[in-house]
């Protein structure tokens, strides 16, 4: 993925079982998986890794992992669960830092708008093993570019490594924002197929 190349873009002008929010199917899958790995099973499905846009689909999520995955404390879950929100085009201004950054923001996968969050406190902070990654970088080791809904934050989310396991995930489609494309563009400019991503996304 860290290669560039030309890369093409799709456009829309215009189900997967589970909870309908917002014009939204949500489906938690209760398999633990890294977040390419979760990504591409969301996909033979017809769907993506989620996107969430409104304090009620995100409750939802929350209610059904707690009774899907309980744990000995009411107020937690044993899984965390991936969804489809991302940095990987490039690292924007971590939580709690003062140094100056271009903030670039995470996207969606399924290139739906990015409307809303809910990050728990202090996230999310590209988390470099004792500190926030301030530099913008990762050059001191950040490298925390998926969401995940935490197990013991109340549904709120946390941005970790996307090659991290240990997770459930859930896959979401979302007809009603024009994920499914029927207009295509090649850009001749080469960009890494998170940077591509993310300029499809701003087009």
């Amino acid at each position: 993925c860290a290669s560039s190349y030309r890369y093409v873009c799709g456009f829309s002008s215009s189900s997967v079982g589970g909870m309908v929010i917002d014009g939204c199917t949500y489906t938690l899958i209760p398999e633990e998986a890294s977040v390419a790995v979760a990504n591409d099973q969301c996909v033979r499905m017809g769907a993506s890794l989620a996107s969430v846009h409104s304090d009620e689909a995100a409750t939802a999520m929350w209610a059904a992992m707690l009774v899907a995955s309980p744990h000995s404390d009411p107020t937690r879950t044993t899984n965390g669960a991936w969804i489809g929100y991302h940095d990987m085009h490039a690292e924007g201004c971590a939580a709690g830092c003062a140094t100056a950054c271009v903030d670039y923001g995470f996207i969606w996968t399924d290139g739906s708008p990015s409307d809303y969050e809910y990050w728990s406190n202090g996230e999310p902070n590209d988390w470099n093993g004792s500190a926030a990654d301030c530099t913008g970088d990762s050059s001191d080791g950040g490298y925390e570019d998926c969401t995940e809904i935490r197990n013991n934050r109340g549904g709120q989310w946390n941005d970790a490594s996307c090659d991290a396991t240990g997770r459930w995930f859930w896959c979401g489609s979302c007809p009603m924002h024009n994920r499914n494309p029927d207009t295509y563009e090649v850009v001749d400019t080469a960009r890494s197929m998170p940077m591509a991503e993310f300029e499809c996304s701003s087009r």
